[in-house]
């Protein structure tokens, strides 16, 4: 019986405790475990998140009962909306905060200096989250020069999600690439979602493109390093994101 999502709040087993004993006649829960085909204990553990939530309980005799589930689990739906309104109105006060908080933020630079480091190796693994965090938080032109198509973070689900956004926002979005990507057949449709984002694709002979990079407004430079399953490096000096 693995616990897989079903219903709302509800697993797997769950769910196919709540259905039998739905249309059983009431009984105690060692009936309702052989009709199953379950242990007796595994069905009392289900049995436990069935009355967590309200849907089921048991008499004083050991019987199973439930309610009409227009009642119990209208009640569960309701919670459910309810706190996910309360999540809803604590990311809208938190995303009206952000303002007030990277005011608060530039005048603590200002007193005690930058609190990042001006450089910092980015995994693999982590490239994507960073891409991501960056294409999010800057301002600006986003910038890339980048030498194979196959592969890297603009492949991830989260970085193509920020992408796709992109349009709408504005953003001024350039991109160059190696003369070899024309002839490969995943091009087209890679340049059409990119070009569809409002970048602005440019060639270059493959021996002209020796760096990949990306420079995302004022926020940081991205640099791949040479060689397989190599780091990158995100760099914040403005110095070095004036001269890339």
């Amino acid at each position: 019986m693995n616990a897989q999502p079903g219903s709302v709040g509800l697993t797997e087993a769950a769910e196919q405790l709540y259905r039998h004993v739905l249309r059983s006649a009431p009984a105690p829960m060692a009936e309702h475990a052989e009709a199953l085909g379950w242990r007796l204990r595994q069905t009392e553990q289900v049995m436990r998140d069935l009355e967590r939530m309200r849907l089921a309980r048991r008499t004083s005799e050991g019987t199973v009962k439930v309610d009409d589930p227009r009642a119990s689990v209208g009640r569960l739906l309701d919670s459910e909306e309810s706190e996910l309104d309360e999540r809803r109105r604590r990311l809208l006060g938190l995303r009206e905060s952000l303002d007030s908080f990277e005011s608060d933020y530039r005048r603590g630079l200002q007193l005690s200096g930058p609190r990042v480091p001006p450089w910092e190796q980015v995994a693999p693994t982590e490239a994507a989250g960073v891409v991501e965090h960056l294409i999010r938080t800057s301002r600006g032109s986003i910038r890339q020069v980048t030498a194979k198509m196959a592969t890297g973070p603009a492949h991830e689900d989260a970085v193509r999600s920020q992408w796709d956004g992109l349009s709408t926002g504005g953003r001024d979005v350039r991109g160059i690439f190696p003369l070899s990507v024309l002839t490969d057949p995943e091009w087209h449709p890679f340049a059409q979602w990119r070009a569809g984002a409002g970048e602005q694709q440019r060639y270059l002979a493959d021996d002209n493109i020796r760096v990949e990079f990306a420079i995302f407004g004022r926020s940081g430079v991205l640099l791949e390093e040479k060689g397989e399953d190599a780091d990158f490096l995100l760099l914040r000096p403005p110095a070095i994101i004036d001269a890339s």
